[in-house]
């Protein structure tokens, strides 16, 4: 607005004029992605990662073909969960890898991820999984009663005791 409270002034349009006369288009594909800490210590990006593995993913549990039994003998109760709704995938595999690492710290033997039943999230967190195989023992679709194609069961791998 202007000064005189008039939409689309005069002086608007010469500040957006001086704003826009040195700025630059950039290309889509190639926008800056500032680096933060928590980015910089992801060692590989999530579209490398679905690049590699996606193609051979075949729905197929990693680590757990025996779950199935074994949750209907048992039920298995998760001692952790983080839901990771709303998450880039970057910010997700970041938090992602925190829970899992906090999660084998408080020696938990079993965590749910939930992912929704939809989206890239979906496909990528067990892609991811499997690259955070220090935390993970193996993963399976939750129960239906308890989030099923939209969440996943964890395995969390034991720690070695050094003492």
């Amino acid at each position: 607005m202007s000064k005189d409270g008039a939409a689309g002034g005069n002086d608007d349009r010469d500040v957006w004029a001086h704003v826009t006369e040195k700025a630059t288009r950039i290309k889509h594909d190639t926008v800056p992605v500032k680096m933060t800490p928590a980015r910089a210590n992801l060692r590989i990006s999530v579209d490398t990662l679905l690049a590699e593995h996606a193609p051979h993913l075949d729905g197929s549990c990693f680590g757990l073909e025996h779950l199935q039994q074994r949750k209907q003998k048992k039920r298995i109760v998760p001692e952790g969960h983080i839901d990771l709704h709303g998450f880039t995938q970057v910010d997700a595999a970041n938090a992602l890898r925190r829970f899992l690492y906090v999660s084998q710290l408080h020696s938990k033997s079993w965590v749910k991820i939930i992912t929704g039943k939809s989206g890239v999230l979906k496909q990528t967190v067990p892609i991811l999984l499997q690259q955070f195989s220090e935390f993970v023992s193996g993963y399976a679709e939750a129960p239906r009663d308890d989030g099923g194609a939209g969440a996943l069961y964890v395995r969390i791998r034991k720690t070695k005791n050094l003492s």
